[in-house]
């Protein structure tokens, strides 16, 4: 008996168009999956705390979500390859020569660099059905869903929805989910937004870090700790804002967050990278 073990999921890997003009220093990754391990056909178990093994991400260096059968030291090397300024071809080549362990040819894993490029794999074996679909600035794979029309919808969602990007990506899972998503369900979520020094306190580059670690219904969860998380650091921002007018905090979450963030203008800076990820 072999025991295997896979993540279940859709990652979305995406990037700004005024990103492929200028350095990416901002990277954002979001999770929502359902794993199950198998001892040989018969026993299947679902695993929670998606955001403690796919997402990777450093602000201005790149993303990466390592998924399916996952080799969880794809995400450190694969950043540590970035820093000396490999593509993301470069370093998915790499990372695959480097596997030494079983379940290779089971693998998914995408990448993003600071410069926006692109690559993803998924491996012949991966777990059906599985797949990747590129756009112009973005990439969505998964495996064990329903069939590629969830990739699909996830990219038309994000391309379609303007204002904040986590709310284009939250967009974008939810659209996947719609189009039926993973075929077993769901169980975590996970979002990650780095941005240079646009996170909480001093010294912090993660923007958003929240995680629903075991939930049958993980969006509900979800969408409450993005608007928790999207509020405080809109407060923040506005605290430390040098215009005493537009430090005058409007009533609302929503409109503290239009202050800074008109609805139709990109939030974060002109260099976001996002990485997306749904199980």
């Amino acid at each position: 008996m072999v025991r295997i073990r896979y993540d279940t999921h859709i990652d979305f890997v995406s990037v700004c168009r005024r990103c492929r003009r200028r350095a990416g220093r901002n990277v954002f990754h979001c999770g929502l999956r359902c794993c199950e391990r198998r001892l040989g056909r018969h026993r299947c178990l679902q695993i929670f705390s998606v955001g403690s093994v796919v997402p990777w991400a450093e602000a201005g260096v790149g993303a990466v979500a390592t998924q399916a059968n996952v080799n969880v030291g794809y995400g450190p090397r694969a950043l540590e390859l970035l820093r000396q300024g490999r593509t993301a071809k470069e370093v998915l080549d790499q990372l695959l020569a480097e596997d030494k362990f079983e379940g290779k040819d089971g693998r998914q894993v995408a990448i993003i660099d600071g410069k926006g490029a692109i690559a993803a794999y998924t491996g012949p074996n991966a777990p059906t059905w599985a797949g990747d679909l590129q756009g112009k600035t973005w990439s969505a794979q998964g495996n064990i869903l329903v069939g590629p029309q969830v990739v699909e919808a996830m990219g038309r969602a994000f391309e379609e929805t303007h204002g904040e990007l986590a709310e284009r990506l939250f967009a974008a899972l939810k659209a996947g989910d719609a189009a039926g998503g993973d075929a077993r369900g769901k169980q975590s979520a996970s979002m990650l937004v780095v941005r240079k020094q646009g996170g909480r306190n001093t010294n912090n580059d993660r923007y958003i870090y929240i995680n629903v670690d075991d939930n049958p219904q993980p969006f509900p969860e979800l969408r409450r700790l993005l608007d928790m998380n999207l509020d405080y650091c809109t407060r923040t921002r506005l605290s430390n804002c040098s215009d005493p007018a537009r430090r005058r905090m409007p009533a609302t979450p929503q409109r503290r967050r239009r202050t800074i963030f008109p609805i139709e203008a990109t939030p974060t800076s002109a260099s976001d990278a996002e990485l997306c990820g749904r199980r």
